[in-house]
């Protein structure tokens, strides 16, 4: 179990809190999916995305397990063989923006893609062979293998935890 100091805290629940932990660090835990509306499915503006192998989730869509990661990732989209493109959870993703676009492998393998998100909308980008790993980002098929490698806690335990070592009840 990796002791780091810092506090591991699982996001689901908590969307649009800060915590300030008097000095500890915070790592948001999770992975959430982010749904375009149906009504962009049928866009012209997508053809690209989707000559690169880029398949936005719409509507209720989404991968049928969702991984979890650490830190705590974003899902976008998926490449039809089984891996899913991601961000930064409080990222502002952006194609336009060339926002920090992930690729998680099959396999849970995290990758940067290093050209960025603005040259998949060329439609003519070999992504998968730009593909850097990232060491500081683990993703794992549930919740419960990540709790092997972090000890992660829930919204509700953050009184009680940090109440019993400051001796009072944090705001949130």
């Amino acid at each position: 179990m990796i002791d780091d100091g810092r506090f591991y805290l699982d996001r689901q629940g908590l969307e649009g809190v800060g915590l300030l932990l008097r000095g500890r660090s915070v790592v948001w835990t999770g992975t959430s999916v982010h749904r375009e509306p149906e009504a962009y499915r049928a866009s012209d503006v997508l053809e690209p995305l989707r000559r690169e192998g880029f398949f936005l989730f719409f509507g209720e869509e989404g991968p049928r397990n969702v991984p979890y990661a650490v830190p705590a990732l974003v899902l976008l989209g998926h490449d039809g063989r089984g891996g899913y493109f991601a961000t930064a959870e409080g990222e502002e993703f952006s194609f336009q923006n060339d926002a920090l676009l992930l690729y998680i492998s099959p396999e849970l393998q995290p990758y940067r893609i290093r050209g960025g998100s603005a040259r998949l909308m060329t439609g003519e980008y070999a992504w998968r062979q730009d593909l850097e790993p990232l060491p500081c980002i683990h993703v794992y098929a549930s919740r419960r293998l990540a709790e092997a490698d972090f000890p992660i806690h829930d919204a509700g335990e953050i009184a009680r935890l940090l109440g019993e070592k400051e001796g009072d009840r944090p705001s949130i």
